[in-house]
């Protein structure tokens, strides 16, 4: 997957493999990532830094919760386009995080297709154009195992085909 321009992305998660495995999916699809552990890190890159796109784990260490950056981001830097990723989704979550911006919410264990789909969603690129079109139409878009969810509305891969 080639990006005409770096599109900058924040990566934010607290497990060290994480991290390692989804910045090297991202960086050999060609995008510029800059990774952090934690709150402080995070909020450190984006003082002195702009992103198209951060990924946030919703639960960090240290009683650290992702949906404070995901609001931080939606009030202080709009054009960022965010990620949320959680291995302990609720309904509740995907309610606050729609409601504080967030644009995609992946449920771990997320797959490299997941994440580079949802990455070119927010990116407008690689075909992504005409799905992230749609999707502005929608407060939150959350993938689990059943499929994409757009809002109220289900999209089921009942073929495994590439949804974006």
């Amino acid at each position: 997957m080639e990006i005409k321009e770096k599109h900058r992305i924040l990566l934010v998660d607290d497990e060290e493999s994480v991290r390692f495995t989804l910045d090297r999916y991202l960086k050999d699809a060609g995008y510029e990532v800059n990774t952090a552990s934690g709150l402080s890190e995070a909020y450190s890159y984006l003082k002195t830094n702009d992103f198209d796109s951060a990924i946030i784990d919703r639960m960090l260490t240290n009683g650290e919760n992702g949906m404070d950056l995901v609001h931080y981001i939606g009030k202080r830097k709009p054009a960022c386009r965010t990620i949320m990723i959680s291995a302990y989704p609720t309904i509740e979550s995907e309610k606050e995080a729609g409601a504080y911006g967030a644009f995609i919410y992946l449920v771990k264990p997320v797959r490299k297709t997941d994440i580079l789909s949802a990455v070119a969603v927010a990116a407008g690129s690689a075909g992504g154009e005409k799905t992230a079109d749609r999707l502005k139409h929608f407060p939150l878009a959350v993938y689990d195992p059943s499929g994409w969810r757009l809002g109220a509305d289900v999209v089921r891969n009942t073929k495994k085909e590439k949804v974006f």
